[in-house]
């Protein structure tokens, strides 16, 4: 089989079938070592770890939040019923 595009110089039919027959004849063996020991329970633990660390500054920042916008509220609530008295005195 040729393919397009290449520009070697053409081998003659006989070779290209004899290095055809050798590449199919090939096989080629792989293995990996996969020996290296991965400890998911430490590994889940730190991600959790991660999690509820976010999780933690997220609540604490959520309550700094609703605390910052309830005293606005209070103070405001508390200048409403100052201008009240003061109409009311008129």
């Amino acid at each position: 089989m040729q393919r397009q595009g290449l520009t070697t110089c053409p081998l003659p039919p006989q070779e290209i079938r004899e290095l055809q027959s050798q590449i199919s004849d090939t096989s080629v063996v792989l293995s990996m070592d996969n020996s290296r020991s991965l400890d998911m329970d430490s590994i889940i633990a730190e991600v959790k770890a991660q999690y509820e660390d976010i999780a933690n500054r997220s609540r604490a920042e959520a309550e700094s939040m609703y605390q910052i916008k309830y005293e606005e509220l209070q103070t405001l609530a508390g200048k409403t019923c100052v201008l009240q008295r003061l109409r009311s005195l008129r």
